[in-house]
């Protein structure tokens, strides 16, 4: 009979509970997104996902099927009561057939590449309270021809 060692004995417990948390790990991460659905007139039913920070506030903000807008979005002030405060990253990428945004004025953050590759995108009303717009949130937005950047913008890179 051969002799195991206590080594590998610690070694074989360590994996095992590490694959028996590991789904766990992944599962907590799942469950802090949240998803929300609007239908705006000219469009089919878009969908979003969105996470809650700390304070409260709606952020990551993200659509999960920009294929499927067609015209005019408005990113709501407010989900469930809670108050939307930042398009996440790559949040419009490709939604081509978005033709005109309205961000909220809860709206303090437009993060990396929002918009990029947006190219039927042809207006932009920016909410007063955004204040931070970052790097690329307009990229490749072929078609833009009409955007106000407000006086509380503090830092932003909107295009490259």
């Amino acid at each position: 009979m051969q002799k195991i060692s206590k080594n590998s004995i610690f070694v074989f417990i360590f994996f095992v509970a590490i694959l028996l948390l590991f789904p766990t790990f992944v599962h907590a991460e799942d469950t802090d997104k949240k998803t929300y659905t609007m239908t705006p007139s000219e469009s089919k039913q878009i969908n979003f996902t969105y996470k809650l920070n700390d304070a409260g506030e709606v952020v990551d903000f993200v659509c999960t099927n920009p294929g499927e807008i067609n015209g005019e979005i408005t990113i709501p002030n407010e989900i469930e009561g809670k108050k939307v405060t930042e398009i996440g990253d790559s949040a419009f990428e490709n939604a081509t057939g978005l033709t005109s945004v309205t961000i909220s004025n809860t709206v303090k953050t437009i993060s990396r590449e929002a918009f990029k590759n947006c190219t039927g995108l042809k207006k932009i009303d920016l909410g007063s309270g955004v204040e931070t717009i970052r790097s690329d949130a307009f990229e490749n937005c072929t078609s833009l021809t009409e955007i106000t950047i407000p006086k509380s913008v503090k830092e932003g890179s909107y295009w490259s």
